[in-house]
């Protein structure tokens, strides 16, 4: 493949906005360099998996949370940054095992082998262990491959957060996060949940979890109900986490679990969002860290003339970031399958926004599966079946349809917290680029990548965007 093409192909994978692709392109003399970039990237390899649909986004959003304000969750990738960073604290050896989720069948031990080599001591912390499969069903493949690893056997201490689903009796999803603590040595196995006691109990997600660890001659002792879930598990995990790090044996650790499931409920929740506010700062800190060892961010930094990033504030490194990935984008064209690892909890912040524009505007956009596309969120308008809205993630949609379905969609990107809608090709349909500058326009949306209105004149649209 011809250098060039290589580095196309570089920027496709990571979908960057096309003013940084020029910026990086930019510092990019000769052949000897692009191919360096290339080896770098190739080799670019984090110690927690970044390749998150909205990272960005969803980091920053919960940064910007009051301490004790949890929004609708915390996604996988705040669990396993704030166990880097407590791993990172501890001298403790980590490991992202998203890296062997996110991989092939077959690929899968050789990963897990390779990841466990590195780590050389007896106490091992992982990132998030995702259980959630294709259709929502279990999906136990890679804890599986895990305990069979020899490289698995002689670890005294393993600790991780795990992420379960349901759907309640009316079809909603419902996704949660507990902490499970393994001896692989004694073959013992400690489950912690937050909850567990109320309707939203992840019973089925559990006993598959369970039967893995007893098929591999775990015993699994519990501990659950320990206080109110206030869409805190994830970092309710993060503390119970750091406190296996700390603890001797899986029987001290039992034995904080219960001394702070017999507090005070507002003793707990305190602790809980003291925690919190602790672990923003951590989780800041490992984002930071990981990400700006990126080649590509380093030749955007460049590119802007900003040779000592570490040195500048927090909030503008983070602000760079959210330049280098369009964090603040949605872009809109024809549906396309996207193989980055999809962080479920997308789906129900999507879902909210759409509910919020179907009130907003007054119509009736309903959600249904479409069989072509099991992976991405579909919506029809109830009164025109031929209306219809996808998001293949927060920050990427389709539409087709008359001008009621491009409202629908360019509100509820705006109700997600988006202020710039860019414009694809829409090679199939170029008149839906009317439609969509005749959305922005009405909700005061920038738009980058849009056409001149001279060649919009041809479109009915122009009569109501000219005005």
């Amino acid at each position: 493949m011809a250098v060039d093409d290589e580095i196309k192909k570089i920027f496709d994978q990571e979908k960057l906005p096309k003013e940084v692709q020029e910026a990086i392109k930019g510092q990019l003399k000769n052949d000897d360099q692009k191919n360096d970039l290339i080896d770098k990237n190739n080799n670019f390899n984090p110690s927690v998996f970044l390749n998150y649909i909205d990272i960005h986004s969803n980091i920053s959003k919960y940064l910007e949370l009051p301490k004790d304000n949890y929004g609708t969750g915390t996604s996988m990738a705040i669990a396993s940054l704030a166990t880097y960073a407590t791993a990172k604290e501890k001298r403790i050896d980590f490991w992202d095992i998203q890296h062997a989720h996110d991989s092939k069948s077959d690929k899968k031990e050789d990963i897990i082998k390779t990841g466990l080599e590195n780590c050389t001591g007896k106490t091992l912390m992982l990132g998030n262990l995702r259980t959630e499969g294709k259709d929502e069903k279990f999906e136990g493949e890679t804890l599986e491959k895990l305990l069979a690893s020899t490289e698995f056997a002689r670890f005294d201490t393993v600790i991780m957060p795990v992420s379960l689903f349901e759907k309640d009796s009316d079809g909603n999803p419902h996704r949660h996060t507990v902490s499970l603590i393994l001896s692989p040595t004694k073959k013992q196995a400690y489950l912690i949940d937050q909850g567990g006691k109320d309707s939203y109990n992840y019973k089925e997600y559990k006993t598959a979890l369970k039967s893995i660890l007893s098929t591999n001659s775990y015993t699994v002792e519990e501990s659950d109900g320990i206080m109110n879930n206030k869409m805190d598990c994830t970092i309710f995990s993060a503390m119970v986490n750091e406190q296996a790090a700390s603890s001797a044996s899986i029987d001290d650790l039992k034995t904080w679990v219960n001394d702070f499931a017999n507090k005070s409920e507002d003793e707990k929740r305190k602790a809980v969002d003291d925690y919190n506010e602790k672990t923003k700062e951590k989780v800041r800190d490992a984002y930071l860290e990981l990400q700006s060892e990126s080649p590509l961010f380093k030749l955007y930094l460049q590119s802007l003339g900003i040779s000592d990033f570490k040195s500048l504030p927090h909030e503008e490194q983070l602000k760079h970031f959210g330049n280098f990935t369009g964090a603040g984008q949605f872009t809109v064209d024809e549906l396309t399958n996207d193989d980055r690892a999809a962080d479920p909890a997308w789906k129900d912040e999507v879902r909210e926004a759409v509910k919020k524009a179907n009130t907003d505007l007054k119509q009736e956009f309903e959600e249904y599966k479409d069989e072509e596309h099991p992976e991405h969120l579909f919506f029809k308008d109830k009164k025109n079946d031929k209306n219809i809205i996808a998001f293949a993630c927060k920050s990427e949609g389709y539409v087709e349809g008359e001008q009621a379905a491009f409202d629908e969609l360019v509100k509820t990107a705006q109700n997600m917290g988006k202020e710039t809608v860019n414009f694809g090709k829409f090679e199939k349909h170029p008149e839906y680029k009317a439609r969509l500058y005749l959305a922005c326009l009405k909700f005061g949306m920038k738009m980058k990548n849009a056409p001149e209105l001279e060649a919009l004149k041809q479109y009915p649209e122009y009569r109501n965007i000219a005005s």
